[in-house]
Protein backbone atom coordinates (compact mmCIF):
# COMPACT_ATOMS: atom_id res chain seq x y z
CA UNK A 1 0.00 0.00 0.00
CA UNK A 2 1.15 3.52 -1.03
CA UNK A 3 1.46 6.59 1.25
CA UNK A 4 0.00 9.55 0.33
CA UNK A 5 3.50 11.39 -0.42
CA UNK A 6 4.49 8.29 -2.57
CA UNK A 7 1.04 8.56 -4.63
CA UNK A 8 1.72 12.30 -5.09
CA UNK A 9 4.78 11.72 -6.27
CA UNK A 10 3.94 9.23 -9.13
CA UNK A 11 0.52 11.69 -9.85
CA UNK A 12 3.02 14.76 -10.19
CA UNK A 13 5.13 12.78 -12.35
CA UNK A 14 2.73 11.75 -14.84
CA UNK A 15 0.99 15.28 -15.10
CA UNK A 16 4.40 17.25 -15.60
CA UNK A 17 5.79 14.80 -18.21
CA UNK A 18 2.91 13.96 -19.94
CA UNK A 19 2.01 17.96 -20.30
CA UNK A 20 5.62 18.80 -21.34
CA UNK A 21 6.13 16.21 -23.52
CA UNK A 22 2.72 17.45 -25.77
CA UNK A 23 3.88 21.40 -25.57
CA UNK A 24 7.17 20.54 -26.62
CA UNK A 25 5.48 18.77 -29.66
CA UNK A 26 3.13 21.47 -30.42
CA UNK A 27 6.10 23.69 -29.94
CA UNK A 28 8.31 21.44 -32.83
CA UNK A 29 5.30 21.34 -35.25
CA UNK A 30 4.54 24.92 -34.88
CA UNK A 31 7.85 25.63 -35.91
CA UNK A 32 8.42 23.60 -38.69
CA UNK A 33 4.83 24.50 -39.81
CA UNK A 34 6.36 28.52 -39.58
CA UNK A 35 8.76 27.40 -42.22
CA UNK A 36 6.36 25.81 -44.77
CA UNK A 37 3.99 28.48 -44.49
CA UNK A 38 6.35 31.25 -45.07
CA UNK A 39 7.64 29.57 -47.89
CA UNK A 40 11.35 28.96 -45.97
CA UNK A 41 13.05 25.83 -46.74
CA UNK A 42 13.97 24.55 -43.27
CA UNK A 43 18.04 25.22 -42.23
CA UNK A 44 20.21 23.74 -39.93
CA UNK A 45 18.90 24.97 -36.38
CA UNK A 46 15.29 23.44 -37.57
CA UNK A 47 17.13 19.99 -38.50
CA UNK A 48 18.91 20.04 -35.11
CA UNK A 49 15.66 20.41 -33.81
CA UNK A 50 14.26 16.69 -35.06
CA UNK A 51 17.46 15.92 -33.12
CA UNK A 52 16.20 17.61 -29.82
CA UNK A 53 12.72 16.32 -29.98
CA UNK A 54 14.40 12.83 -29.95
CA UNK A 55 16.28 13.67 -27.12
CA UNK A 56 12.87 15.23 -25.19
CA UNK A 57 10.52 11.87 -26.21
CA UNK A 58 13.49 9.76 -24.83
CA UNK A 59 13.61 11.72 -21.60
CA UNK A 60 9.95 11.36 -21.09
CA UNK A 61 10.08 7.68 -22.12
CA UNK A 62 12.39 7.46 -19.11
CA UNK A 63 10.59 9.16 -17.09
CA UNK A 64 7.85 6.63 -17.45
CA UNK A 65 9.90 3.45 -17.30
CA UNK A 66 11.28 5.59 -13.59
CA UNK A 67 7.65 5.09 -12.79
CA UNK A 68 7.41 1.14 -13.78
CA UNK A 69 10.47 0.61 -11.24
CA UNK A 70 9.78 2.59 -8.25
CA UNK A 71 9.94 6.05 -9.34
CA UNK A 72 8.27 7.64 -5.86
CA UNK A 73 8.24 5.08 -3.87
CA UNK A 74 10.94 4.65 -1.00
CA UNK A 75 13.95 2.30 -2.42
CA UNK A 76 13.42 -0.17 0.91
CA UNK A 77 10.13 -0.47 0.17
CA UNK A 78 11.11 -2.14 -3.48
CA UNK A 79 12.15 -5.58 -4.55
CA UNK A 80 16.41 -5.62 -4.83
CA UNK A 81 16.07 -6.50 -8.58
CA UNK A 82 13.85 -3.17 -9.10
CA UNK A 83 15.83 -1.12 -6.83
CA UNK A 84 18.65 -1.87 -8.72
CA UNK A 85 17.03 -1.43 -12.34
CA UNK A 86 15.78 1.86 -10.99
CA UNK A 87 19.36 3.04 -10.26
CA UNK A 88 20.37 2.05 -13.61
CA UNK A 89 17.81 3.85 -15.33
CA UNK A 90 18.80 6.64 -13.67
CA UNK A 91 21.81 6.26 -14.19
CA UNK A 92 21.29 6.47 -18.49
CA UNK A 93 19.07 9.15 -17.58
CA UNK A 94 21.61 11.44 -16.16
CA UNK A 95 23.56 11.09 -19.66
CA UNK A 96 20.53 12.06 -21.55
CA UNK A 97 19.92 14.69 -19.85
CA UNK A 98 23.36 16.18 -20.51
CA UNK A 99 22.81 15.51 -23.78
CA UNK A 100 19.26 17.25 -23.77
CA UNK A 101 20.64 20.68 -22.35
CA UNK A 102 23.99 21.10 -24.52
CA UNK A 103 21.31 20.07 -27.66
CA UNK A 104 18.94 22.57 -26.68
CA UNK A 105 22.19 24.96 -26.40
CA UNK A 106 23.21 24.42 -29.28
CA UNK A 107 19.75 24.58 -31.19
CA UNK A 108 19.43 28.05 -29.99
CA UNK A 109 23.36 29.27 -31.02
CA UNK A 110 22.41 27.75 -34.20
CA UNK A 111 19.06 29.85 -34.60
CA UNK A 112 21.23 32.89 -33.45
CA UNK A 113 23.29 32.07 -36.10
CA UNK A 114 20.80 32.07 -38.63
CA UNK A 115 18.67 35.49 -37.81
CA UNK A 116 21.37 38.09 -36.23
CA UNK A 117 23.85 39.68 -38.75
CA UNK A 118 27.19 37.63 -38.87
CA UNK A 119 29.23 40.31 -38.10
CA UNK A 120 32.80 39.45 -36.99
CA UNK A 121 31.91 40.10 -33.26
CA UNK A 122 29.07 38.17 -33.36
CA UNK A 123 31.20 35.19 -34.64
CA UNK A 124 33.69 35.12 -32.40
CA UNK A 125 31.04 35.16 -29.57
CA UNK A 126 28.80 32.66 -30.63
CA UNK A 127 32.22 30.77 -30.79
CA UNK A 128 33.25 31.20 -27.42
CA UNK A 129 29.88 30.28 -25.84
CA UNK A 130 29.58 27.43 -28.36
CA UNK A 131 33.26 26.13 -26.70
CA UNK A 132 32.17 26.88 -23.22
CA UNK A 133 28.77 25.02 -23.66
CA UNK A 134 30.61 22.20 -24.79
CA UNK A 135 33.35 21.66 -22.56
CA UNK A 136 30.50 21.63 -19.50
CA UNK A 137 28.98 18.85 -22.06
CA UNK A 138 31.98 16.88 -21.72
CA UNK A 139 32.40 17.69 -17.94
CA UNK A 140 29.02 16.59 -17.06
CA UNK A 141 28.71 13.26 -19.30
CA UNK A 142 32.23 11.82 -18.35
CA UNK A 143 31.76 12.77 -14.42
CA UNK A 144 28.15 11.24 -15.23
CA UNK A 145 29.42 8.38 -16.37
CA UNK A 146 32.65 7.49 -14.39
CA UNK A 147 31.21 8.88 -10.78
CA UNK A 148 32.11 5.52 -9.57
CA UNK A 149 34.31 3.08 -10.59
CA UNK A 150 33.55 0.48 -11.50
CA UNK A 151 30.64 2.32 -13.42
CA UNK A 152 28.31 -0.77 -12.03
CA UNK A 153 29.04 0.40 -8.69
CA UNK A 154 26.35 2.86 -8.66
CA UNK A 155 23.62 0.58 -8.94
CA UNK A 156 25.46 -2.31 -7.39
CA UNK A 157 26.85 -0.16 -4.46
CA UNK A 158 28.53 -3.60 -2.30
CA UNK A 159 30.74 -3.54 -5.60
CA UNK A 160 34.52 -2.79 -4.90
CA UNK A 161 35.44 0.60 -5.57
CA UNK A 162 34.88 3.95 -4.92
CA UNK A 163 32.62 7.09 -5.78
CA UNK A 164 32.77 10.71 -5.74
CA UNK A 165 31.40 12.35 -3.57
CA UNK A 166 27.91 12.76 -5.46
CA UNK A 167 25.65 15.36 -3.83
CA UNK A 168 28.30 17.66 -4.01
CA UNK A 169 29.05 16.78 -7.93
CA UNK A 170 25.63 16.97 -8.22
CA UNK A 171 25.31 20.67 -7.33
CA UNK A 172 28.63 21.80 -8.97
CA UNK A 173 26.90 20.28 -12.24
CA UNK A 174 23.70 22.15 -11.84
CA UNK A 175 25.14 25.55 -10.82
CA UNK A 176 28.20 25.33 -13.27
CA UNK A 177 24.94 24.59 -16.34
CA UNK A 178 23.37 27.79 -15.03
CA UNK A 179 26.33 29.96 -16.09
CA UNK A 180 26.14 28.00 -19.24
CA UNK A 181 22.48 29.14 -20.08
CA UNK A 182 22.86 32.77 -19.54
CA UNK A 183 25.90 32.80 -21.29
CA UNK A 184 23.64 31.74 -24.20
CA UNK A 185 20.84 33.76 -23.50
CA UNK A 186 22.74 36.84 -23.29
CA UNK A 187 24.77 36.17 -26.31
CA UNK A 188 21.79 38.38 -28.76
CA UNK A 189 21.50 41.10 -26.32
CA UNK A 190 24.66 43.62 -27.47
CA UNK A 191 22.98 43.03 -30.95
CA UNK A 192 19.19 43.72 -30.28
CA UNK A 193 20.34 46.92 -28.13
CA UNK A 194 22.22 48.28 -30.87
CA UNK A 195 19.57 48.35 -33.30
CA UNK A 196 18.53 51.83 -34.50
CA UNK A 197 15.07 51.72 -33.22
CA UNK A 198 12.83 52.47 -30.45
CA UNK A 199 13.23 51.69 -26.65
CA UNK A 200 9.47 49.10 -26.64
CA UNK A 201 10.87 47.43 -29.83
CA UNK A 202 14.11 46.55 -28.24
CA UNK A 203 12.38 45.48 -24.96
CA UNK A 204 9.94 43.44 -27.50
CA UNK A 205 12.71 41.46 -29.10
CA UNK A 206 14.96 41.17 -25.95
CA UNK A 207 11.51 39.66 -23.97
CA UNK A 208 11.47 37.33 -27.29
CA UNK A 209 14.95 36.07 -27.02
CA UNK A 210 15.24 36.02 -23.22
CA UNK A 211 12.19 34.05 -22.72
CA UNK A 212 14.65 30.90 -22.36
CA UNK A 213 15.33 32.80 -19.01
CA UNK A 214 12.64 30.37 -17.86
CA UNK A 215 15.11 27.27 -18.30
CA UNK A 216 17.58 29.56 -15.65
CA UNK A 217 14.58 29.28 -12.92
CA UNK A 218 14.02 25.42 -14.19
CA UNK A 219 17.94 25.12 -13.28
CA UNK A 220 17.65 27.17 -9.80
CA UNK A 221 15.32 24.95 -8.67
CA UNK A 222 16.48 21.74 -10.01
CA UNK A 223 19.61 23.01 -8.08
CA UNK A 224 17.83 23.13 -4.57
CA UNK A 225 16.15 19.70 -5.23
CA UNK A 226 19.52 17.92 -5.93
CA UNK A 227 20.75 19.08 -2.91
CA UNK A 228 17.69 16.54 -1.64
CA UNK A 229 19.04 13.53 -3.21
CA UNK A 230 19.59 11.01 -0.71
CA UNK A 231 21.64 8.26 -2.78
CA UNK A 232 20.55 5.66 -0.45
CA UNK A 233 17.00 6.22 -1.30
CA UNK A 234 17.74 7.67 -5.01
CA UNK A 235 13.65 6.36 -6.31
CA UNK A 236 12.05 8.83 -3.50
CA UNK A 237 14.53 11.42 -2.96
CA UNK A 238 15.27 12.54 -6.88
CA UNK A 239 11.56 12.56 -7.99
CA UNK A 240 12.07 16.52 -7.52
CA UNK A 241 15.31 16.50 -9.11
CA UNK A 242 14.19 14.25 -12.04
CA UNK A 243 11.24 16.29 -12.36
CA UNK A 244 13.06 19.81 -12.56
CA UNK A 245 15.46 18.31 -15.00
CA UNK A 246 12.94 16.66 -17.36
CA UNK A 247 11.28 20.89 -17.14
CA UNK A 248 15.06 22.38 -17.50
CA UNK A 249 15.42 20.19 -21.19
CA UNK A 250 11.93 20.13 -22.12
CA UNK A 251 10.96 23.65 -21.45
CA UNK A 252 14.24 24.60 -22.46
CA UNK A 253 13.24 23.51 -26.28
CA UNK A 254 10.01 25.18 -25.90
CA UNK A 255 11.47 28.45 -25.34
CA UNK A 256 13.91 27.59 -28.53
CA UNK A 257 10.82 27.51 -30.73
CA UNK A 258 8.92 30.13 -29.43
CA UNK A 259 11.20 32.85 -31.46
CA UNK A 260 10.97 30.34 -34.95
CA UNK A 261 7.48 30.71 -35.19
CA UNK A 262 7.05 34.05 -34.72
CA UNK A 263 6.02 35.06 -38.28
CA UNK A 264 3.43 32.27 -38.35
CA UNK A 265 1.70 34.12 -35.55
CA UNK A 266 1.99 37.82 -37.51
CA UNK A 267 0.33 35.73 -40.24
CA UNK A 268 -2.69 34.24 -38.42
CA UNK A 269 -3.17 37.32 -36.22
CA UNK A 270 -2.49 40.11 -39.02
CA UNK A 271 -0.13 42.16 -37.36
CA UNK A 272 0.58 45.24 -38.47
CA UNK A 273 4.24 45.54 -38.24
CA UNK A 274 4.31 49.28 -40.02
CA UNK A 275 4.39 51.23 -37.57
CA UNK A 276 6.00 51.54 -34.33
CA UNK A 277 4.92 52.56 -30.70
CA UNK A 278 4.69 56.41 -31.34
CA UNK A 279 2.38 55.46 -34.25
CA UNK A 280 5.15 56.70 -37.06
CA UNK A 281 6.39 54.63 -40.02
CA UNK A 282 9.53 53.11 -39.48
CA UNK A 283 12.35 53.17 -41.89
CA UNK A 284 13.79 50.02 -43.23
CA UNK A 285 17.72 50.31 -43.41
CA UNK A 286 20.13 48.12 -44.74
CA UNK A 287 23.33 47.43 -43.41
CA UNK A 288 26.32 48.59 -45.66
CA UNK A 289 28.95 47.29 -42.58
CA UNK A 290 32.18 45.88 -44.35
CA UNK A 291 30.70 46.64 -47.52
CA UNK A 292 27.60 44.17 -47.27
CA UNK A 293 24.11 45.00 -47.53
CA UNK A 294 21.47 42.75 -45.95
CA UNK A 295 17.77 42.88 -44.98
CA UNK A 296 15.27 40.22 -43.27
CA UNK A 297 13.05 39.64 -46.26
CA UNK A 298 10.20 38.51 -48.14
CA UNK A 299 11.98 37.84 -50.87
CA UNK A 300 9.06 37.45 -54.00
CA UNK A 301 10.27 38.21 -57.95
CA UNK A 302 7.43 40.12 -59.90
CA UNK A 303 9.11 38.53 -63.32
CA UNK A 304 9.97 35.25 -62.48
CA UNK A 305 8.16 32.20 -61.61
CA UNK A 306 9.64 30.66 -58.79
CA UNK A 307 10.19 32.28 -55.42
CA UNK A 308 13.00 32.27 -53.51
CA UNK A 309 13.16 32.02 -49.57
CA UNK A 310 10.35 34.30 -48.03
CA UNK A 311 11.24 33.64 -44.37
CA UNK A 312 11.06 36.94 -41.90
CA UNK A 313 14.49 35.21 -40.30
CA UNK A 314 16.61 34.75 -43.63
CA UNK A 315 18.95 37.30 -44.62
CA UNK A 316 19.55 38.48 -48.36
CA UNK A 317 23.41 39.84 -48.75
CA UNK A 318 24.02 42.24 -51.65
CA UNK A 319 28.12 42.30 -52.45
CA UNK A 320 29.41 45.43 -53.05
CA UNK A 321 31.15 48.49 -51.68
CA UNK A 322 29.29 50.54 -49.57
CA UNK A 323 28.33 52.82 -52.29
CA UNK A 324 27.65 50.77 -55.22
CA UNK A 325 23.80 50.93 -54.73
CA UNK A 326 22.18 54.27 -53.83
CA UNK A 327 19.53 54.32 -51.92
CA UNK A 328 16.42 56.02 -52.52
CA UNK A 329 13.34 55.85 -49.91
CA UNK A 330 10.13 56.93 -51.57
CA UNK A 331 6.87 57.45 -49.41
CA UNK A 332 3.15 56.74 -50.91
CA UNK A 333 2.35 60.32 -49.55
CA UNK A 334 3.33 62.81 -52.22
CA UNK A 335 5.80 60.17 -53.60
CA UNK A 336 8.48 62.35 -51.70
CA UNK A 337 11.86 60.86 -52.14
CA UNK A 338 14.10 61.46 -49.33
CA UNK A 339 17.99 59.37 -49.16
CA UNK A 340 17.38 56.15 -46.43
CA UNK A 341 19.98 56.53 -43.92
CA UNK A 342 22.71 54.24 -44.10
CA UNK A 343 23.49 52.28 -40.94
CA UNK A 344 25.49 49.14 -39.19
CA UNK A 345 21.86 47.44 -37.83
CA UNK A 346 19.56 45.11 -39.64
CA UNK A 347 16.30 46.13 -38.33
CA UNK A 348 14.33 43.27 -37.93
CA UNK A 349 10.68 43.72 -39.71
CA UNK A 350 8.58 41.83 -42.42
CA UNK A 351 8.25 43.40 -45.64
CA UNK A 352 7.95 42.04 -49.70
CA UNK A 353 11.05 42.77 -52.05
CA UNK A 354 10.45 42.32 -55.60
CA UNK A 355 12.32 42.91 -58.62
CA UNK A 356 11.77 44.53 -61.60
CA UNK A 357 13.30 43.14 -64.73
CA UNK A 358 12.21 45.81 -67.05
CA UNK A 359 15.94 48.14 -67.91
CA UNK A 360 13.25 51.25 -69.37
CA UNK A 361 11.00 50.90 -65.86
CA UNK A 362 13.75 53.26 -64.17
CA UNK A 363 16.29 55.25 -65.44
CA UNK A 364 19.09 53.44 -63.64
CA UNK A 365 18.41 50.66 -64.95
CA UNK A 366 16.83 47.37 -62.84
CA UNK A 367 16.29 47.88 -59.20
CA UNK A 368 15.01 46.52 -56.18
CA UNK A 369 12.44 48.02 -54.28
CA UNK A 370 11.76 47.22 -50.99
CA UNK A 371 7.48 47.67 -50.02
CA UNK A 372 5.24 48.43 -47.07
CA UNK A 373 1.99 49.19 -46.67
CA UNK A 374 3.19 52.69 -46.11
CA UNK A 375 6.61 53.18 -47.68
CA UNK A 376 8.89 51.87 -50.80
CA UNK A 377 12.93 51.50 -51.05
CA UNK A 378 14.46 51.23 -54.19
CA UNK A 379 17.67 49.96 -54.32
CA UNK A 380 18.85 51.45 -57.58
CA UNK A 381 20.77 49.14 -60.03
CA UNK A 382 20.99 46.67 -57.55
CA UNK A 383 18.72 43.96 -59.16
CA UNK A 384 21.36 44.44 -62.65
CA UNK A 385 23.39 41.50 -61.16
CA UNK A 386 20.62 39.35 -60.59
CA UNK A 387 19.17 39.74 -64.24
CA UNK A 388 22.69 40.73 -65.86
CA UNK A 389 23.38 44.14 -67.78
CA UNK A 390 21.35 44.75 -70.45
CA UNK A 391 22.42 47.78 -71.75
Amino acid sequence: MRSAAEEHNIQLTLGVVISLLILSSISFGLRIWARFATGARLWLDDYWMFWVMAVCITMSIFDFLGLVYGSGVHQADLPIDTATMFVKLLWVYMLIWATGVFSVKIGILLFYWRVFQRTASFRLGAMVVTFISTGIFLSNFFSFTFQCFPVQKFWLPDTPGMCINQNAFYLASAIINVFGDVAVLSLPLPIIWNLQASRSRKWSLSFLFLLGAFVVVASIFRIVAVTQIDPHDFSFTNVGGGLWSTVEVEVGFICANLPAFRPLLFKWFKFDGSRNASGATPKYNLSSKGGIRSGHIKLQSRNRETEADNSSTEILTLQGNSNAFPLTNTTTKGDKTEPVSRSDIVVQKDFDMSIDANPESSAGGNYVQVTTPNNRVRLQGAANRYFGDRS
